[in-house]
């Protein structure tokens, strides 16, 4: 699966396409960029593994790593922090979605 992403901080911005693996069976996704596709970043990897919570079946743990290369470019200099507090924030993003407007549609 190919996924474009598109990020804007101010007059800063930059759309790339990563692509997706998802193993059903371990809960298992990485995410590479695809270097095919037009990008406006120099690198990008990572993943997220999806496990039970010990002891409570209705619970999930989110492993979640992730790294972007932003590219030499002075430009992205300044914003570097705020590309990893992005980076480090989709597991979060991930449970307000799942835990608000999309509970409904992926509880089992």
């Amino acid at each position: 699966t190919i996924a474009r992403i598109e990020h804007a901080y101010g007059p800063v911005a930059a759309s790339y396409h990563l692509r997706l693996t998802w193993d059903d069976v371990a809960h298992h996704l990485e995410f590479d960029l695809d270097q095919s596709r037009p990008h406006d970043i120099e690198d990008a990897h990572g993943f997220c593994d999806l496990t039970r919570w010990p002891g409570d079946a209705s619970r999930t743990v989110v492993t979640w790593a992730g790294s972007a290369d932003p590219g030499p470019s002075f430009i992205f200099d300044p914003f570097r922090g705020q590309i990893a507090d992005v980076i480090l924030d989709v597991p979060r993003v991930m449970r307000d979605y799942l835990m608000g407007s999309a509970r409904d549609q992926y509880r089992d």
